[in-house]
């Protein structure tokens, strides 16, 4: 009878925590499924409070482990770092041969990722490639994320390469190519950048996500794509798209809008910009006002940057166009034999770089000062900016380029100095 009883308790007592553990996972796995983060952090929490219970109830169960990777992964996903740190030690300093080590592994890196502690999370990627095949790909994507998040650009495009080139099936080597290619848009290399676009859009099923990359490739049309024979072939392809997905028209029209700028043919650009509507509308006519700015022609530049001021005065566009208001007036004001288009460029440069924080777009206004006004008395102050930018955020191997350059054309002056201060020369 006693025996009996012990095996009937024994039963009971066994169901008791798997019970437990049951639904403890039950809510954890509804959480990793749910799309709707109110509802995920629910369960996430339900999860938390039944493996805690289980821990507490039923210590030293068969289930420990997986209820204290339960609750790190769920802390992880509501965000409560330093709990989730503390059970992922807890668990890997109890439980070294458990089967859910690389899995606790891979969240503490995530955590750490979260954190911004990127020497630690960088270490425990680099211990899961040789500790768990399965985690191989995840931890060489995210290792290349880390360079990114911390600028280092040519290792970020190094590392991320090596993911594609080595995971072609990978689930994350769609989302690898659009990283490389924004990296390189950002870093003005845009040729680079339509080039990964491309892969991009050849691996890309949907039609409608092919188009939205297509318009991005438009975006990255570099002086050597922009052969009469090329633009006519991205019109031609843009223009078979029009009307077939309706919410992507007018982004559709300010591509072929652009395109037309870039023909020179102003009127057919215009047509299609003035069609634009919606957030994409205050592009469009920026563009045209750009268009006019470019032609010298300050007065009808104004009225379209008014206009796109208008479409959004909060937007950083309308900030951009603010500045560009007050140097335009400036130069207007000025006699003619003194209106300075260089200092026009120089100063919209440091609005860039110093106002907007965008070293890219600051490049490129100090460029137009050297390259088109080589006279102009910032035309100097301008290359060593751009040395400088492009050394510094953009492209190092090209700002020690424009500093030898700085010094040779002009070795006696105050920037050839500093460049060679820099170069350590």
């Amino acid at each position: 009878m006693i025996k009996k009883y012990s095996f009937s308790f024994l039963v009971l007592f066994n169901c008791a925590y798997f019970n437990l553990f049951y639904n403890a996972n039950k809510y954890f796995q509804e959480g990793l499924k749910s799309t709707n983060i109110a509802e995920a952090q629910t369960k996430f929490q339900k999860a938390k409070e039944k493996s805690n219970l289980l821990l507490i109830k039923y210590p030293h169960s068969k289930w420990e482990g997986d209820a204290l990777f339960i609750i790190g992964v769920s802390n992880y996903y509501l965000k409560e770092y330093r709990k989730a740190l503390e059970q992922f030690q807890f668990f890997l300093s109890y439980f070294p041969n458990h089967k859910k080590k690389a899995d606790v592994l891979y969240f503490q890196a995530l955590t750490y990722l979260e954190l911004k502690e990127y020497h630690k999370t960088m270490e425990i990627l680099r211990s899961l490639t040789n500790l768990s095949p399965k985690y191989q790909p995840l931890a060489k994507y995210w290792i290349a994320l880390i360079f990114y998040f911390q600028k280092d650009y040519q290792n970020f495009i190094d590392s991320m390469l090596y993911f594609v080139n080595q995971f072609k099936k990978h689930p994350l080597r769609k989302e690898a190519l659009l990283k490389i290619a924004e990296v390189y848009k950002e870093q003005g290399k845009l040729k680079e950048a339509k080039d990964f676009y491309y892969q991009l859009k050849e691996i890309e099923p949907d039609e409608r996500e092919q188009i939205k990359i297509l318009l991005k490739m438009v975006d990255c049309l570099s002086a050597s794509d922009k052969n009469k024979d090329t633009l006519h072939a991205y019109l031609k392809k843009l223009e078979g798209y029009m009307d077939k997905y309706s919410d992507l028209n007018n982004q559709i029209n300010l591509a072929i809008g652009k395109i037309y700028l870039e023909l020179e043919n102003d009127k057919k650009a215009f047509n299609y910009l003035q069609k634009v509507k919606g957030r994409e509308a205050q592009l469009a006519y920026y563009l045209i006002g750009e268009n006019w700015e470019e032609k010298g022609n300050f007065d009808s530049a104004l009225v379209y940057y008014d206009s796109s001021y208008q479409k959004d005065p909060s937007s950083e566009l309308a900030s951009i166009i603010s500045w560009k208001k007050t140097l335009m007036a400036e130069l207007l004001n000025m006699e003619k034999d003194t209106a300075d288009l260089g200092y026009y460029h120089f100063k919209l440069g440091e609005v860039y770089l110093l106002s907007l924080n965008n070293p890219s777009l600051a490049v490129k206004e100090y460029e137009k000062v050297y390259q088109n006004y080589p006279k102009s008395k910032y035309a100097l102050k301008a290359k060593f900016a751009s040395a400088y930018l492009y050394y510094t955020e953009v492209d190092r191997k090209k700002g020690e380029n424009l500093f030898y350059e700085i010094i040779y054309e002009v070795p006696d002056s105050e920037y050839a100095q500093k460049a060679k201060e820099i170069l350590n020369l």
